[in-house]
C-alpha cells in the first residue's frame, strides 16, 4: 500500500470523525425522539388493550346472584360496579328512584312521550333502586357526550348472565380502557336499574335530563344480550314511528349513529327494528339511539334456560367487541359527526 493510498485513506476517517462529531447530538437526539414516539404509542396500545379476564371476572360476579330490581343481588351488583368505577378514577354519581313495574299504553298520542311517560302499576310492589352514571376526571360540561349503557338487573329466576351480564361487562371494560380518554367528547358509561320492569331506569334518566344536556348529546349506545355462542353476529336495534297514533307502528331508523358505526366496519351491521331495549327511552327526547344486541334466533331459548349459564358466553367475541367499540369512541372525530348528522336529517 503506498503512502498516497494510506494518506488518503486517513482524510476519509477524520473527515468521517468530524462529521459524526459535529452532527452527534443531533443523531442522538433524534433517535431519542423516535424512542419516545415509539413509547408513546406503545403505552397508548396498552393504555386500549382489552383484558378478557376482567370481562369474564365482570360477568362471574354480578352473575353469582339473581338481581331482580332493589333485591340483595343487584345491591351486590351495583356495589360491585360502584366500586370498580371508583377504583378506575371516574366521579360515580347515583341516580336514585322508586321503579314500578310500567303499563304501557296500547295508543300513541300525538308524540313517542306519551307512550315513554312512566305510568305505574301501583298493585306492584315498589323497589327503590339506583342508576349508576361515571364521568372521568376529564368531563367538561361544555363538551358533546355520549352515552355507553346497559342494564344491570335482571328477571326473576335467573341469574342473567346473557341478560345481561354480557352487556354490563363490555360497558364497564370500555370504561376501564378509556379510563384516562382526553380527547374532544364526554364518553359516560351508564348503568341502568329497572329494565325489566318497563325501562324504568333509562327512562327516568332521560326524563331528568336538562335542556342543556339534551343539546349536547351525541347519542347512545346500548348494549344487551351479547357474546351468545352459536348466535354471536351483531346487529343494530332501532327505532322510529311510522304513525304517532299507533303504539305497534314502530320502524327502523338510520341516524347518526348507524352511519356512523357501519363506516368503521368492513361486514356493516344489519340495522333491524328492534325490540324492548333502553335505546328506546331516548327517542322521547330526540336523542340518537341504538341497541347492539346479538341475532338470537330462539328468544326464550337463550333468554331463560341458557341464562345462568357461564358457557353460554363466547368471551372472545366480547373482547373483539370491547376493542372495536373502544377504538370507536376513543377516536371519534366531530367533524365526522357533523357530516353524518347532516345525512340523517336528510
Amino acid at each position: 500500500m503506498n503512502m498516497k493510498f494510506k494518506i488518503c485513506i486517513l482524510i476519509s476517517i477524520c473527515l468521517i470523525i468530524g462529521y459524526l462529531n459535529k452532527y452527534k447530538k443531533y443523531d442522538i437526539d433524534n433517535i431519542c425522539t423516535i424512542d419516545t414516539f415509539l413509547e408513546t404509542k406503545l403505552s397508548q396500545k396498552r393504555t386500549l388493550k382489552v383484558n378478557t379476564n376482567t370481562i369474564l371476572s365482570t360477568i362471574e360476579n354480578i352473575s353469582k346472584y339473581n338481581r331482580v330490581c332493589g333485591s340483595k343481588g343487584e345491591i351486590h351488583a351495583f356495589n360491585y360496579l360502584k366500586n370498580k368505577l371508583d377504583s378506575y378514577g371516574y366521579n360515580v354519581e347515583l341516580q336514585e328512584f322508586t321503579a314500578y313495574k310500567q303499563v304501557f299504553p296500547k295508543t300513541i298520542n300525538a308524540e313517542i312521550n306519551s307512550y315513554l311517560r312512566l305510568e305505574d302499576d301501583k298493585s306492584e310492589p315498589e323497589h327503590n333502586t339506583k342508576n349508576i352514571i361515571a364521568k372521568n376526571k376529564n368531563f367538561d360540561d361544555n363538551k358533546k357526550s355520549i352515552y355507553i349503557t346497559a342494564h344491570y338487573d335482571s328477571e326473576e329466576k335467573t341469574t342473567g348472565v346473557i341478560d345481561n351480564s354480557t352487556g354490563v361487562s363490555v360497558v364497564l371494560e370500555i370504561a376501564r380502557v378509556l379510563q384516562k380518554y382526553e380527547g374532544d367528547i364526554n364518553i359516560i358509561p351508564i348503568f341502568f336499574s329497572a329494565e325489566e320492569l318497563g325501562l324504568v331506569g333509562s327512562r327516568y334518566f332521560v326524563d331528568n335530563l336538562d335542556k342543556s344536556e339534551i343539546s349536547n348529546v351525541i347519542g347512545c349506545i346500548n348494549i344487551d344480550m351479547v357474546g351468545v355462542k352459536d348466535c354471536e353476529e351483531l346487529v343494530m336495534w332501532s327505532y322510529d314511528l311510522k304513525n304517532p297514533n299507533e303504539a305497534d307502528d314502530f320502524i327502523v331508523n338510520d341516524n347518526v349513529l348507524t352511519y356512523m358505526i357501519n363506516s368503521k366496519l368492513s361486514n356493516k351491521l344489519e340495522n333491524k327494528l328492534g325490540g324492548g331495549t333502553d335505546a328506546i327511552a331516548f327517542y322521547g327526547a330526540k336523542i340518537p339511539a341504538i341497541t347492539l344486541i346479538n341475532k338470537i334466533p330462539d328468544y326464550e331459548t337463550a333468554h331463560k334456560s341458557r341464562d345462568q349459564q357461564l358457557k353460554a358466553i363466547n368471551i372472545h367475541v366480547l373482547s373483539r367487541m370491547c376493542e372495536k367499540l373502544s377504538a370507536f369512541l376513543n377516536e371519534f372525530s366531530l367533524n365526522e359527526y357533523e357530516l353524518y348528522l347532516q345525512k340523517s336529517i336528510s
